[in-house]
């Protein structure tokens, strides 16, 4: 119960939120895509592997900020990998539609 109130007040923080930044609504556009990518069956094992390793190599700060990092990069990676995929699949579709 006390996840699921905290998950909804965070809900309604961010749903009156008006966020104009182009950057951040051009990252959030592939969040699902992010999502996708860490959680899938072949990727999450290996994913999660290096960030065992991580782990057992770092201590203290340095372990959560090379942590960090490495999600932030592979993020990004996975951002840049989604659009160019999504964006000319789009189009194409667009034109089937069409």
């Amino acid at each position: 119960p006390i996840l699921l109130c905290g998950a909804l007040v965070l809900f309604l923080l961010f749903s009156k939120l008006k966020i104009q930044s182009r950057t951040i609504n051009y990252v959030a556009s592939s969040c699902f895509a992010i999502y996708l990518f860490h959680e899938n069956q072949w990727t999450h094992h290996f994913f999660y592997g290096i960030v065992g390793k991580i782990i057992e190599n770092y201590s203290g700060v340095s372990q959560i900020l090379v942590v960090i990092l490495f999600a932030a990069v592979l993020s990004m990676l996975v951002v840049v990998v989604d659009k160019l995929i999504r964006e000319p699949l789009s189009k194409q579709i667009d034109r089937i539609i069409k």
